[in-house]
């Protein structure tokens, strides 16, 4: 898709938005800066391969995975229908992907304790 143009400007807007009311993006990425969301027609299933394996992704229309720019990733071809994907980079106020796991266990666990206290 073209990277600039009124189809594409609605279209980041509409990720942009997704991501401001989505908490756990914030808190598992830490974004310092995001650069424009870009899109796609190609590829279907992702594949992010750790040193352990290469699992593949398909995931429901709407939904995101985030995983390290380090990360060693590739899209397998489509076999049937077309995969139109948004995707972008940010960068993170904490450099350690270690860190960054950390800091985002913690949260989660606090969201958790806020939740049960709620009840």
């Amino acid at each position: 898709m073209p990277r600039e143009g009124a189809e594409t400007v609605a279209l980041q807007r509409i990720v942009l938005t997704g991501l401001n009311r989505h908490t756990q993006f914030f808190s598992a990425a830490l974004p310092k800066r995001l650069m424009p969301p870009l899109f796609n027609r190609y590829g279907g299933e992702l594949v992010v391969e750790d040193p352990f394996s290469a699992p593949r992704v398909k995931l429901p229309a709407g939904d995101m995975l985030l995983y390290p720019g380090t990360s060693v990733h590739r899209v397998e071809p489509v076999t049937r229908g077309v995969r139109i994907a948004s995707f972008f980079w940010i960068e993170s106020m904490v450099r350690s992907i270690e860190a960054r796991r950390l800091l985002f266990e913690m949260d989660s666990h606090l969201m958790r304790l806020r939740t049960s206290v709620d009840a």
